[in-house]
């Protein structure tokens, strides 16, 4: 299996990059089923849709740690003692403290086990500009992918 890279200037050093990354992940089908403002966001699939739903967002991080972010049980808590090793921006890897939540709520509740998907949003990454121009390729790519027929939300 050949291993996707999302970001040629984060593979070279192991950090992030510094520029604003694009990450989709995949969310259990029952967060179409459960949760009423999902379906709200997508108006052109039928209330029987029964396909893939993901999650679009948008991190300076590099994707595999804004996914553990999300994924950490500490991450839907506002505990300040608990939080998630980031290697993004040092050497070495350090502890990150939550100071708020840092999980999307359907990303926390309904994310897959490995729901991330580098094929969907490997080619967009790093993203040159401001954060203006970051967020409007972050609805592009949520766009695009409702236009596929899939069940997306984003931020």
């Amino acid at each position: 299996m050949t291993k996707i890279i999302h970001c040629q200037k984060c593979s070279k050093t192991g950090k992030a990059c510094q520029k604003y990354h694009l990450y989709v992940i995949e969310l259990k089908s029952s967060v179409w089923k459960k949760e009423r403002n999902f379906r709200k966001k997508n108006p052109h699939l039928k209330d029987g849709y029964n396909g893939k739903c993901y999650y679009v967002g948008l991190t300076k991080h590099r994707p595999e740690c804004r996914y553990k972010q999300h994924v950490a049980p500490s991450a839907r808590r506002n505990n300040p003692k608990c939080g998630f090793m980031c290697n993004c921006f040092k050497n070495e890897a350090v502890k990150r403290y939550f100071n708020k939540r840092r999980s999307a709520k359907y990303v926390g509740d309904y994310h897959e086990k490995g729901g991330l998907r580098p094929k969907l949003y490997a080619k967009g990454n790093p993203i040159t500009g401001n954060v203006k121009e970051a967020e409007k390729a972050e609805a592009m790519l949520a766009q695009s992918l409702r236009e596929q027929g899939f069940a997306v939300h984003s931020a």
